[in-house]
C-alpha cells in the first residue's frame, strides 16, 4: 500500500527545545531537579488528565505550581519560562511545505485544550512559544489533531485512527512521525508506518526511503 499521508508530532519534532537554559532556571529557583519539571509538565498525572481534555490547561498548571511551591499568581511566568527555550523547527516546516504538494499531512499532539489558540495566535494569555502572527506554519498542515480536543491521546490505537480518517486515508496509507518511541510504537502496533525523530536530517532521509524517493529535498 502506498503512503499517501505523512503525520508529525507538535513538541519535539515541529516544536524543539533549543535553550534548556530557561528550565534549568526553574529548576534552581524552586529546588528540583529539571527532570522532575519536566515529568511533571508532560506527564505527570494531572497533565495526562489535560491532555485528555479532562481537566482544563490552566488547572493542570495549578498542579504544577503546587509541586513546585508556587503561588497561582506565578503561573503565567512558570509556564512561559518553561517554553521560552523553544524554537519551530524551520528546516523541517520547509519540507513539509514541499511534502504537501504531493501528499496529504497532519499535526498529530497530545496537548492541552489551550494548543489551538497558542498556535493560532488567539489566546487571551500571553503566549508560551515564540510564535509570531506572520508564521503561518500551521498552513503546511491539511489537519490540525490535538489530543484534549477529541479525548483521545497517543500511544492509544484509537488516535491513530482518527487521523488517519481526518485525511481521509486508510490508516496503512500514512506514516507517522514522533520523538517519543512508545508513541513511535503505538502507530506501528496501530497499523502504520512509524518513524522516531532524531534529527531533521534524518528524519527526512528516513521519510525518502518510505516513500521510494518519489519525493526529494
Amino acid at each position: 500500500m502506498s503512503i499517501k499521508g505523512v503525520i508529525f508530532d507538535f513538541g519535539g519534532v515541529i516544536m524543539r527545545t533549543e535553550d534548556r537554559n530557561p528550565r534549568l532556571a526553574l529548576a534552581v529557583k524552586y529546588n528540583v531537579p529539571i527532570e522532575v519539571i519536566e515529568e511533571l509538565v508532560f506527564r505527570g498525572s494531572s497533565a495526562k488528565m489535560a491532555e485528555l481534555g479532562n481537566i482544563s490547561a490552566y488547572q493542570h498548571w495549578k498542579v504544577v505550581a503546587q509541586v513546585l511551591g508556587a503561588h497561582e499568581e506565578e503561573i503565567p511566568t512558570i509556564r512561559q519560562q518553561f517554553f521560552s527555550g523553544d524554537r519551530l523547527n524551520w528546516d523541517l516546516i520547509k519540507y513539509i511545505q514541499k511534502l504537501r504538494l504531493n501528499y496529504r499531512t497532519a499535526l498529530l499532539s497530545n496537548a492541552f485544550d489551550d494548543l489551538r489558540a497558542e498556535l493560532t495566535g488567539v489566546s487571551p494569555a500571553p503566549s508560551a512559544y515564540s510564535i509570531s502572527a506572520s508564521d503561518h506554519f500551521l498552513d503546511y498542515f491539511d489537519e490540525v489533531i490535538i489530543s484534549a480536543e477529541i479525548g483521545l491521546s497517543k500511544p492509544g490505537h484509537q488516535i491513530y485512527q482518527y487521523a488517519a480518517e481526518r485525511l481521509k486515508l486508510d490508516i496503512g496509507e500514512c506514516v507517522f512521525i514522533d520523538d517519543y518511541l512508545p508513541n513511535v510504537k503505538g502507530a506501528l502496533q496501530a497499523g502504520m508506518q512509524a518513524i522516531q525523530f532524531v534529527d531533521t536530517s534524518h528524519v527526512c532521509q528516513d521519510l525518502k526511503t518510505i516513500l521510494n524517493n518519489k519525493y526529494s529535498r
